[in-house]
């Protein structure tokens, strides 16, 4: 199965440069039998812990880019690429392989280096930071939250297996 490759730039921004490193790191750093994988997928495999750190990364991604200039068009695209992502990455086993074939880094990366370089995807982003740093948090929130109820009835549950043993 044949990987696009993410193209190099034309001209050199550190910002960018650093953001491809951690999107190749997330999504396609190794290669075996012919599928490209990163991170993204390994951490994925810790239920609920893993999609809420790769959440996180890829969200800090996103809060790099703000800082750099990108459009409002270009941080919602990005925004629904992570959302999507982790929307399916919740579901288990199926969100399991679909992080391994999903790479929405690199797929974030393409869109800011079309934004840099080819000034594609236009816009303001003003009018956008705040409500998607909003629901960015939001959620974040939500899954540590979903995450420490999950822990909170799984260790009684546990004490009473242990107590029977």
């Amino acid at each position: 199965m044949a990987t696009p490759t993410i193209a190099p730039p034309k001209k050199h921004i550190p910002e960018l440069a650093y953001i491809g490193r951690i999107s190749r790191l997330m999504d396609s750093q190794v290669e075996v039998f012919g599928v490209r994988f990163g991170l993204d997928p390994i951490i994925g495999l810790v239920p609920v812990l893993g999609d809420i750190v790769a959440f996180g990364i890829s969200g800090l991604l996103v809060i790099a880019a703000i800082r750099h200039g990108a459009s409002g068009r270009v941080l919602f695209l990005m925004m629904a690429n992570i959302v999507l992502d982790f929307l399916i990455g919740g579901i288990p086993i199926v969100g399991d392989i679909a992080d391994f074939f999903m790479r929405t880094n690199n797929r974030n990366y393409r869109l800011l280096a079309a934004h840099y370089y080819e000034s594609k995807h236009q816009g303001s982003a003003r009018p956008y930071i705040l409500g998607m740093l909003a629901c960015l948090f939001g959620v974040f929130i939500g899954c540590v939250c979903l995450f420490i109820w999950g822990v909170a009835h799984l260790v009684p549950l546990l004490q009473a297996l242990l107590t029977r043993i």
